[in-house]
């Protein structure tokens, strides 16, 4: 993942909450409740072209964990 790319995710999390992430941010740390988590990562998904599935979303808790499993789709 290129950082701009990296940029992008931050950018989508940051929609869904009003404190700014950094490449280190918990969930909890932004506020996002399990709403505004699956709509962050849906709207990740629409950006990079790939799908996450459900049990890979419960996995999920902070910004560092997304970059990875974005990473781990992105071809």
């Amino acid at each position: 993942m290129t950082i701009e790319q990296t940029y992008q995710v931050l950018e989508q999390v940051r929609k869904h909450s009003d404190t700014m992430p950094t490449f280190f941010s918990t969930f909890s740390e932004l506020d996002l409740d399990s709403l505004d988590r699956v709509e962050a990562i849906f709207d990740c998904e629409k950006v990079f072209n790939v799908t996450v599935e459900d049990h890979e979303i419960e996995n999920i808790h902070s910004v560092p964990e997304l970059i990875k499993l974005l990473n781990s789709k992105i071809k």
